[in-house]
């Protein structure tokens, strides 16, 4: 007779093995981003969604941050073999099934190899290991793990945030000599992470993403008197010498002011009239970048 914690087990990864999304069969896959229990997980394969399942290279699997999680490779017979807490996988590269601990699993799509690199269905893997799946269709962002389901399903843009401004940053060759660290700002377009402005005391600067680099496109030396700046409905500030090129942006932003002699965070939205409203307040020690769930609510739709 078989375990019924593992006809349960079955059971959830068959009907569960698949994620449309909207309909859609296919993503970028550049697009498709991976958190595991510590956060947002780096891979220089990327993730692709084939016929509504999400494939990922197995470096991903041992990046995900379970505790006790073995993994081996036999390349002669083509197959991956995960162990964690008593649950043995064994995923074959092409059949269409995969075999939790003695039991065949039927798999929406098989395991894959694709420019060199061992392709597997993430949910399955996951699943069968006893660790919830969520999938973010909007930020096509794929959550595996229990605490990492409660604690960042809705913050997969607040990684991407925290991701991007650790990124390298590339400087324009002219520099305005500005600013201070004490009270640091950063301006996100709402819904948003791929071009930021920061502001310090008497400067700020602009930052779009550009193949895995935050490339400074403008800065400018500002005073504390306040105008309306063309282009720039969030800024209030005077600007009195610039460099570079000035972007004109539209749209509602978010804000992250972190005062760094009180170890404070203040955030909140400023809309696209330049009006701002404060939200909230968190621990600096705790990062800068903190979840907004107002945020959603001036996305456009």
């Amino acid at each position: 007779m078989k375990n019924p914690k593992t006809l349960t087990l079955i059971a959830t990864v068959v009907l569960g093995i698949s994620m449309v999304v909207g309909g859609q069969n296919h993503a970028s896959a550049s697009s498709i981003k991976v958190i595991g229990k510590n956060g947002l997980i780096s891979s220089d394969v990327a993730p692709y969604l084939k016929k509504g399942t999400v494939l990922v290279p197995i470096n991903i699997i041992r990046k995900l941050g379970l505790s006790n999680l073995n993994m081996s490779w036999d390349n002669t017979r083509k197959q991956v073999r995960i162990s964690y807490r008593k649950v043995m996988i064994t995923v074959k590269v092409n059949p269409k099934y995969g075999i939790i601990g003695d039991e065949g699993t039927p798999l929406a799509q098989p395991a894959q190899i694709k420019n060199g690199r061992v392709m597997v269905p993430v949910r399955f893997i996951g699943e069968a290991l006893g660790e919830p799946v969520e999938w973010d269709a909007k930020t096509q962002t794929i959550i595996v793990g229990s605490s990492t389901v409660n604690s960042h399903a809705k913050s997969a843009l607040t990684l991407e945030r925290i991701r991007v401004l650790s990124l390298p940053r590339v400087s324009l060759k002219e520099q305005i000599h500005a600013g201070g660290l004490m009270t640091v700002v950063c301006y996100f377009p709402v819904g948003r992470a791929d071009e930021y402005f920061v502001k310090e005391e008497r400067r700020i600067d602009y930052y779009k993403v550009q193949q895995g680099r935050a490339v400074q496109i403008w800065a400018a030396k500002t005073t504390n008197d306040i105008v309306e700046n063309k282009g720039l409905p969030f800024f209030p500030y005077k600007i009195v010498q610039e460099i570079g090129e000035r972007p004109s942006v539209k749209g509602s932003f978010v804000y992250y002011k972190n005062f760094g002699a009180i170890a404070a965070v203040f955030y909140g939205i400023i809309n696209d009239q330049g009006k701002a409203k404060q939200l909230g307040e968190a621990d600096g020690n705790k990062g800068v970048i903190v979840d907004i769930p107002e945020e959603k609510n001036y996305m456009k739709h």
